[in-house]
């Protein structure tokens, strides 16, 4: 009785679109409810078990057509849907639950695309609570697309134009900040372009149809498509994943509604090309060296400071605005050393510079710099740390003429954040003095053997003390004193690389998820012979390798059957 009063109810509300909407869903809702009810009875909820008592002595039957039902089952399937359509209880969200959980098994193949469309003439509303329910078994790069991470899922309905005009708002490079929040710089494997790349690519993606792939977002960005940054980034779900896709479809969101006061694609074009005229006024610079009675500077600083000039107007990398690689020790080097040593003096004089390169092009609406407030994202818990956090920490470090190590120390972020919250905010560190020659040093030293130097190209960049020497100029003894005196711990010779790999996660992946070796030798970033020893020493037994690719025809009922396409590869969730 009270389900017929609640469709009485709906059948005298004046707004007849809201009573032909709630009819439709409510018609959608019974028909796969009393389909779910003959096939997971098992598991109905106990408010249904309730509800559905006075049809004990009547049949309750599947739906088969308008006017073929009897009379108990179109009356049962409607205190069903009615209780599942009832968003604002707990319960109703509970057989909601129940009916989407049941209605995916019901499919050979559950992408969610073949799902959803049964679903397609449902309310947005309603919709979005579908989707929300079928959170769970979507892999990451479909939860970016329908935004189930988020407080508002949908289905995708960006054309391509939509999305062509959001590329105009995205750097090639994430923004600093965001890079800052979103990526793990700690994980292994990682490398800042790829994974900058890759989030640009991804905020592209978010919110996209299915048939937007990631490489068309890429090519839109004329970025390359990394398939080891995007294994990282939407690897399996945890935490960290779930805050990537949620803050990426919050900010996709923020930029569609929002907009951005930067039209990137227009500045790439006009300053991002190899051959853009655009260069750091020479003059300016001399009569800048000499009022500070700085040496006059070599054609490798000059032609590194109109690279840093192109990189901020445009947001894009090295590599694409030379036109060639840029990934020398040298390069790297002289390029970080300037992003976080330049002289504030410098600094403003390529801020002037910038805008009267936008002047000049009529460019007058745009700033130099943007990024999206961090207002756009909620509910999440960053993988990284907040800059915004960091700012009375990093102030009194500045103060304090602090090294970059002392900076990463003190503020908890890696190296190349360091200089990412550097780019992000405008701060510079004051250049350190050099140290005098002790009396006490074995052999004079020769070339640039400062401390951050040395720990960059040592413990960042990996090179080897003999490598060290011939950059620098100087020898290998006198490298290995100035390590050893700064504190950096020596590489051994013939040195194993050491991964934690956790059992628990082993078991997980390899026995019940069926995994490859190969792919957790991809995501963990250790060895293959280091797996199978890990493997032999906690009695977990070798899969043989045939029953891998039985259990591709057997995929958990958890995890949807379908693959993200990226380059010419083919992969599901899970890194490998």
């Amino acid at each position: 009785m009270a389900a017929q009063a609640k469709i009485d109810e709906i059948l005298e509300a004046s707004d007849l679109n809201y009573a032909r909407e709630a009819l439709h869903d409510l018609y959608t809702l019974a028909w796969k409810a009393l389909v779910v009810f003959h096939t997971h009875r098992a598991g109905l909820p106990d408010l249904l078990n309730d509800a559905l008592r006075e049809f004990d002595r009547a049949p309750i039957l599947q739906l088969n057509g308008l006017g073929s039902e009897d009379a108990a089952t179109a009356a049962a399937g409607t205190v069903i849907a009615l209780a599942a359509h009832a968003g604002q209880t707990p319960g109703g969200s509970i057989v909601l639950d129940w009916i989407t959980q049941g209605d995916r098994q019901r499919f050979v193949t559950a992408t969610p695309s073949s799902v959803l469309h049964t679903y397609r003439r449902l309310s947005p509303p309603l919709m979005s609570r579908v989707l929300r329910s079928l959170d769970s078994g979507l892999q990451s790069h479909h939860r970016l697309r329908y935004g189930t991470a988020t407080s508002n899922p949908a289905i995708p309905k960006a054309t391509r134009e939509d999305l062509q005009r959001r590329a105009t708002m995205i750097p090639k490079l994430m923004w600093p900040s965001w890079t800052i929040r979103l990526a793990d710089s700690n994980a292994p494997n990682y490398q800042p372009y790829p994974q900058r790349w890759t989030l640009s690519s991804l905020l592209l993606v978010a919110r996209a149809p299915v048939s937007f792939t990631h490489p068309d977002a890429c090519a839109m960005l004329s970025i390359p498509a990394s398939k080891r940054a995007v294994q990282m980034l939407l690897g399996p779900q945890n935490e960290g994943h779930h805050a990537i896709v949620s803050a990426l479809a919050q900010l996709a969101a923020g930029l569609d509604s929002e907009g951005s006061p930067i039209n990137y694609e227009r500045r790439r074009a006009l300053f991002g090309a190899p051959d853009a005229a655009v260069r750091l006024d020479s003059e300016l610079h001399q009569d800048l060296s000499k009022r500070q009675g700085w040496r006059p500077p070599g054609a490798r600083h000059l032609r590194l400071l109109d690279l840093y000039l192109r990189s901020l107007l445009t947001g894009s990398d090295l590599t694409s605005l030379a036109g060639r690689r840029m990934d020398s020790p040298t390069v790297c080097t002289g390029w970080n050393v300037l992003r976080f040593r330049m002289h504030p003096a410098i600094q403003e004089l390529i801020k002037r510079q910038a805008q009267a390169v936008l002047d000049e092009h009529g460019i007058t609406d745009e700033p130099i710099f943007w990024e999206p407030p961090v207002e756009w994202v909620t509910g999440v818990t960053w993988p990284g740390q907040d800059p915004d956090d960091l700012n009375e920490v990093v102030r009194l470090l500045n103060g304090a003429g602090a090294s970059l190590a002392e900076v990463a120390t003190g503020t908890g972020l890696t190296f190349e954040n360091v200089r990412l919250y550097c780019d992000a905010t405008g701060t510079t560190f004051p250049e350190l003095p050099r140290q005098e020659r002790r009396q006490t040093d074995p052999t004079p030293r020769v070339g640039d053997l400062g401390p951050d130097r040395l720990r960059e190209l040592y413990v960042e960049q990996q090179l080897s003390i003999a490598k060290i020497a011939k950059i620098i100029g100087t020898s290998t003894s006198v490298v290995r004193g100035e390590l050893t005196r700064i504190g950096v711990a020596l590489h051994q010779q013939g040195r194993r690389r050491e991964h934690f790999i956790d059992r628990d996660w082993f078991e997980r992946e390899y026995l019940d998820r069926r995994r490859s070796i190969a792919e957790l030798s991809a995501e963990s970033g250790a060895s293959q012979t280091t797996l199978c020893r890990a493997a032999a020493g906690w009695g977990i037994p070798r899969r043989h390798p045939a029953t891998r690719a039985m259990s591709k025809t057997q995929e958990p009922q958890g995890t949807w059957n379908s693959p993200l396409t990226v380059g010419d590869s083919t992969y599901g969730s899970g890194p490998g």
